[in-house]
């Protein structure tokens, strides 16, 4: 199993506060569509623990609504398929977000004429150094996988079960027992 030396999970209030933030971005940041794709990305990885592929295959056919569940197909990691519950958060943010791709999350656009899916990390990076500088706070340690990561911490210390986290997660329970400890250091 791949060793993680250095967990940086966000305390809840931030995570919130960069959810609150990521509505908020003024165009001089990212544009309006960049921002509300942003914003898909945020949300399904604080608040569902999607991987960084997930984000970029993220169907619709995944989000139940109704059901107030998602259903990550194939599950990138162990095959199979995943459920995730929806806690209210994500549910009210995906209510008003426009799914409106044919198959994808996130409209597909054609570069050189051919079919690409567009990279989030650069959209990231730039919305967490502009997060940092209107929080007042050093954000320099975030990366994508945080999200993740914070995912996890946040839900272990509500106390839910680690074998629990795992299953929503799709990975190792080990792996959700050295969030765990990482979070004690």
């Amino acid at each position: 199993m791949k060793k993680h030396t250095q967990l940086f999970p966000l305390t809840a209030a931030v995570k919130n506060q960069l959810l609150a933030l990521s509505k908020v971005i003024p165009e001089e940041v990212l544009n309006k569509e960049s921002a509300l794709w942003l914003s898909f990305v945020l949300h399904v990885g604080f608040e569902a623990g999607f991987r960084r592929q997930e984000i970029n295959e993220a169907r619709l056919a995944w989000f139940d609504l109704h059901g107030r569940r998602i259903t990550v197909f194939p599950d990138s990691v162990r095959g199979g398929s995943r459920t995730i519950p929806m806690n209210e958060v994500l549910f009210e943010f995906l209510t008003d977000y426009p799914m409106t791709g044919a198959r994808f999350v996130v409209t597909d656009f054609v570069s050189k004429n051919e079919l690409r899916r567009c990279d989030y990390s650069p959209l990231f990076r730039c919305f967490i150094q502009w997060a940092g500088t209107v929080l007042n706070c050093d954000l320099s340690h975030v990366r994508t996988s945080t999200m993740r990561t914070t995912y996890a911490c946040l839900l272990l210390d509500e106390k839910v079960s680690a074998t629990q986290v795992a299953e929503w997660m799709g990975c190792p329970e080990e792996l959700v027992r050295e969030y765990s400890r990482g979070q004690q250091t």
